[in-house]
């Protein structure tokens, strides 16, 4: 069924009517620290194989996605909501939804992934993480359900 919006569960599903109003939030994942030094030169103390994100996804429709059954510490596969925006000559972060990837040139024409203009990659990411936490609050009167559902990203796990 038609969801008219890239967030979905992979493998779980999201029901029509459930994602409308969506709103994401992400911010890099705590790391380690940079040092800053007497000198006033800093330092990397952060792990290269630990670098990740936390998100937040939350909205309000007619029906609330499928949380029930879905626990702490769950990892789940989440086609994120947001898009990421990264310079092409960079290696792409993460893995895109299908159909979301494309390309910008600096004027933010949309152009061919071969093209020499091409400045930008545009995709939405798949990203496995573990669930944190979620919550639901239906106003029956209003038939309005208001969810929010909070992620880590799950390192070392690959996105089916």
């Amino acid at each position: 069924m038609a969801t008219d919006t890239i967030f979905e569960f992979v493998g779980i599903g999201l029901p029509a009517a459930a994602a409308r109003g969506i709103n994401q939030q992400i911010k890099l994942r705590k790391n380690g620290k940079i040092v800053e030094y007497l000198s006033g030169a800093d330092r990397d103390m952060t792990r290269p194989s630990a670098r990740g994100f936390e998100f937040t996804i939350s909205g309000s429709d007619i029906w609330a996605p499928p949380f029930a059954g879905m626990w702490i510490g769950e990892v789940v596969t989440v086609h994120y909501p947001g898009q990421f925006v990264e310079p092409i000559a960079r290696p792409q972060t993460r893995p895109e939804v299908p159909g979301t990837l494309f390309f910008i040139d600096a004027e933010s024409r949309v152009v061919e992934a071969d093209d020499p203009a091409a400045a930008w990659r545009v995709y939405n990411p798949l990203i496995v993480a573990r669930l944190l936490d979620w919550e639901l609050d239906e106003d029956d009167w209003g038939a309005l359900v208001t969810w929010s559902s909070s992620y880590r990203e799950a390192l070392g796990y690959v996105a089916p």
